[in-house]
């Protein structure tokens, strides 16, 4: 480097220096290292530096097109007068490849510039390009093996559950202790990613084009250029990465989709559903034609033609005016302006008045407390299921994967490597299926206080939110849309179940049964205002008998205990009804003007063997162990039939309870003989007797059962529950809660819990279209899955 030029033709210089990416450049101080080096060796050879040209971006793979060997060639190219000589700091800075290195050593050939190195001599003579490509190659070499051994580690990362690549908008790298480098949400950009994603899914977005004006308008999202634009394909690559849903995968090293160790910013649910729109085979719902200048636009009707209302802003002298208006062509009421203030004021006054009586907070928040811990234990056992079903997938992997070992053919293999890939992404779906069975601790507490917010003060949440959030109020709160007349203003709101079920709205009172307040009493001066009202529960249950009917249970709430209200509950039906002997019930059983028996009376063996019971408690009477223990035997047969047809029912009954039935008819009738005709004994005795083909009639009907204990049951939450009422507002809440224990108890029948049904329906109804009601009946309901939930 010390020996001095001896061509004097060429006595000007220019540097080319090279870093391969910004940060070397920041971080490292490669680029000054190189120069200062550069400018030692042209001191040293008496040439005169006229131009630096450093390199710190990428040529996409083709050296030439670097930035600063662009500029390079260009200098040379606007003095083609004069004979430089360009200097590098090392052979390997030259070019990344044998191939690129010849190509540019011609380019500067034709430019008539000499190039010089500081640690290697360059030669034209034939032995000195031998030597020259060989240390070329001996570079592309040294890169293409670190190259390898990168990859290598990076696979490696990432077939341990770990993201290696340049952090995706919305996540940066952070240390952590454990894992080392690990991607963290990046807020608030985070939240934008996954509120893009999720209404992607759901169909709040029905195209990329809605994602992009939504990432636009975000300030916090990372933009290109000064007009803040988002390019097309980066939403795509967004929509498309699976590291969202918490996953990794290097398809191009062969590492197929496992889970990550990062938090996920979406379900994979939800990033299955986005690649199911972004291929075609679901189509998202199209968005509505809505504003947030008016929330209610679309949720209003005309009551002239019953289709929904527009809006828009009129022009007048000095601002301009905000108006409702129907919009149809046949519409008495079509172009005729509504203030916006008529239409969302009355709206709110609905909201306000839809506020249920906190007396039934406590009951409901009791329900739901017993039916949460119902529902952990029947979580509890389908994570078993579930655990069970990917223990399966794993055998079926394990078995594709050894005959991928035994198999010659590509076709083959390849077809299982498909069916592998299909079992692992069914395995993941089941696995985070099976890690939100259990919810955590603390969410029933959650859950509870989110439902009593909404159910107790709809309109806070529906004053304090933002738009979208005041579209989902009003479809919880309104069964429908509310119907506007220009003339009388806002008909008659249908309210969703939970409103019409947990309060009387335009009171807004309510309580228990048992003891209503009535104030026309109080005004007369009888008592306190206080009368007795009845809940009546009507039951069916077909299961013991393996029917296919679903089970249910109907309350009705009335005023007073008289006979009317059962023949009215009942006025249409024909059939068999087995409950005990209150005489309201007498009139139902007698013949109509045709002689034919529209409901046959089946009596209760239960009641019959609690007179017994009570007797046996109180005296230790051995009649009455006796009568007990007959009637045990007739139970002990029917724990031995509990599910089988109607038909072997009877038969098992007809061969071996009948005659147990007879025997104790004929025991009755004399102990009846024995004992005082005024002790409790006699009156058991006598209660039997004179029903007695109404106890007789399970015999020959296998649908009918023994006792009618499932409607006691039924009935129970209203005895012990009454313990701790203190009454209700009004025969509108004895009314409301009948309304509450039907669903709640025919939920459980159906063997639902009731706190999962409730807030499942509560979260659908709004939606959900008027002719598919029946889709959310008890014995009709199916819980939503989680990708469903994301659609929904």
């Amino acid at each position: 480097m010390t020996n001095k030029n001896n061509d004097k033709e060429i006595t000007q210089a220019v540097i080319y220096c090279r870093v391969s990416s910004t940060r070397q450049k920041t971080e490292g101080g490669g680029l000054d290292s190189q120069e200062h080096r550069c400018r030692q060796y042209a001191a040293a050879q008496g040439y005169n530096v006229e131009a630096v040209f450093p390199d710190d971006a990428s040529g996409g793979g083709d050296f030439i097109k670097r930035p600063g060997m662009v500029a390079l060639l260009s200098f040379l190219d606007a003095q083609p007068d004069k004979k430089y000589v360009v200097i590098f700091d090392d052979l390997k800075r030259f070019a990344r490849d044998t191939e690129f290195h010849i190509k540019l050593r011609r380019e500067f050939q034709t430019r008539g510039a000499r190039i010089e190195c500081l640690n290697f001599k360059l030669d034209d003579t034939p032995e000195g390009k031998f030597v020259e490509t060989i240390f070329a190659a001996q570079g592309e070499l040294e890169r293409e093996q670190n190259r390898r051994q990168v990859i290598q580690k990076m696979k490696a990362r990432v077939e341990k559950g770990y993201y290696v690549f340049h952090p995706p908008v919305g996540y940066r790298y952070a240390k952590d202790r454990v894992h080392g480098k690990l991607l963290f949400r990046d807020e608030p950009v985070a939240s934008i990613v996954a509120e893009a994603l999720e209404g992607y899914a759901s169909g709040r977005f029905s195209s990329q084009v809605e994602v992009k004006r939504f990432l636009e308008s975000k300030p916090d999202f990372p933009k290109s250029g000064a007009n803040g634009y988002v390019h097309p394909s980066k939403v795509k690559d967004m929509l498309q990465r699976a590291v969202y849903a918490g996953y990794v995968d290097a398809p191009n090293w062969g590492v197929s989709l496992r889970k990550g160790h990062h938090e996920p910013l979406i379900s994979f649910a939800t990033y299955e559903r986005v690649q199911a729109v972004l291929s075609g085979n679901v189509y998202a719902h199209a968005r509505k034609d809505i504003n947030e200048d008016f929330p209610l636009r679309g949720f209003v009707l005309c009551d002239d033609c019953g289709e929904p209302m527009t809006s828009c802003w009129s022009k007048g002298r000095n601002k301009h005016y905000p108006y409702y208006l129907c919009d149809t062509p046949s519409c008495a009421s079509k172009r005729k302006s509504i203030p916006r203030a008529d239409i969302e004021g009355g709206a709110e006054a609905l909201l306000r008045s839809l506020q249920p009586a906190k007396q039934l907070y406590e009951l409901v928040r009791a329900m739901f407390i017993d039916a949460w811990n119902m529902k952990l234990t029947q979580a509890r056992q389908e994570q078993s299921t579930l655990a069970a079903q990917i223990k399966d997938i794993e055998g079926q992997i394990e078995a594709l994967l050894d005959r991928i070992v035994d198999a010659t053919s590509p076709s083959v293999i390849q077809a299982y490597e498909k069916r592998i890939d299909k079992l692992e992404r069914e395995k993941i779906k089941l696995g985070e299926q099976a890690a939100l069975k259990v919810p955590p601790k603390g969410r029933l507490e959650e859950f509870i206080e989110h439902a009593l917010t909404f159910l107790g003060n709809p309109w806070k949440l529906y004053e304090n939110g933002e738009f979208a959030f005041k579209r989902t109020v009003l479809k919880l709160a309104f069964a429908e849309p509310l119907r506007y007349s220009r003339d009388n203003g806002y008909r008659t709101a249908k309210t969703t179940f939970p409103f019409k079920v947990l309060a009387d709205i335009s009171t807004q009172k309510s309580g228990m049964v048992v003891r209503v307040l009535d104030r026309a009493r109080r005004l007369e001066g009888l008592g306190k205002g206080v009368k007795e009202g009845r809940i009546w529960a009507y039951l069916r249950d077909d299961r013991p008998w393996s029917g296919t009917a679903p089970p249910g249970v109907a309350y009705f709430f009335s005023p007073d205990r008289k006979s009317v209200h059962p023949q009215g509950h009942l006025a249409e039906f024909c059939g068999v009804l087995q409950a005990d002997a209150y005489t309201g019930f007498k009139a139902l059983y007698e013949p109509d003007a045709t002689g034919a028996v529209r409901i046959r009376e089946a009596a209760c063996w239960a009641h019959l063997r609690r007179d017994f019971h009570d007797v046996w408690t109180g005296t230790k009477s051995e009649i009455a162990r006796e009568g007990l223990d007959r009637i045990g035997a007739l139970y002990d047969i029917e724990r031995e039939i509990t599910g089988c047809s109607a038909e072997e029912r009877r038969r098992v009954r007809q061969v071996r309870t009948r005659p147990l039935a007879e025997d104790f008819k004929a025991w009755a009738e004399t102990q009846l003989g024995r004992v005082s005709g005024k002790s409790a004994l006699a009156k058991a005795f006598r209660y039997a007797l004179r029903r007695w083909p109404s106890f007789m009639l399970f015999l020959e009907d296998g649908r009918v059962a023994i006792d009618n204990n499932p409607a006691e049951r039924a009935i129970k939450p209203v005895v012990i529950g009454r313990k701790n009422w203190l009454f209700a507002g009004a025969d509108a809440g004895g009314e409301t809660l009948a309304e509450a224990m039907t669903i709640i108890e025919s939920a459980k029948l159906s063997g639902h819990d009731p706190e999962a049904y409730l807030a499942d329906i509560l979260a659908r109804i709004g939606d959900h279209k008027i002719n598919r009601l029946d889709d959310l009946l008890p014995w009709n309901w199916v819980p939503l899955t989680q990708e469903d939930k994301a659609v929904a």
